[in-house]
């Protein structure tokens, strides 16, 4: 589980790895590292973020209705 958050130019402004005691999956990891990301773009006040993943699943989650 990690994020990396980058500015405009592409060089990182925050990075984070982790690990979770309890993951059912590298799915769950996944979407954990996404949501911690997504808090952390909040914290810093980001009002404007694009969300980058190679992982087909959670992009479909992510943009899905559901």
């Amino acid at each position: 589980m990690g994020y990396v958050i980058r500015d405009n130019q592409g060089a990182v402004g925050r990075a984070r790895a982790g690990s979770e005691s309890f993951l059912q999956s590298a799915f769950h990891a996944q979407l954990l590292g996404f949501v911690e990301g997504l808090k952390m773009a909040a914290q810093m006040g980001l009002a404007r973020v694009i969300l980058e993943t190679n992982a087909s699943m959670v992009k479909m989650v992510i943009e899905g209705d559901d």
